[in-house]
């Protein structure tokens, strides 16, 4: 959410939490590669230092979709 307070290491400069859900797992290699792409947009996108990205990742074997799961 754009203009919502967050604090990150005590500080209000600005900062980002980023989620990412999965379907299924990913390899720590793969997430590793993600987040530094991750890291890399947003902070040139947003100017927020990569140092104050937080990414966190969800991974689910089930989801559900037009009534079903999958």
């Amino acid at each position: 959410k754009g203009g919502a307070m967050m604090a990150f290491s005590g500080s209000t400069a600005a900062c980002a939490m980023v989620e990412v859900d999965l379907f299924g797992r990913a390899s720590d290699g793969d997430k590793e590669a993600l987040t530094n792409s991750i890291c890399h947009v947003v902070s040139f996108v947003l100017d927020i230092p990569s140092d104050r990205i937080y990414v966190r990742y969800f991974e689910a074997d089930t989801w559900g979709y037009n009534h079903e799961n999958f």
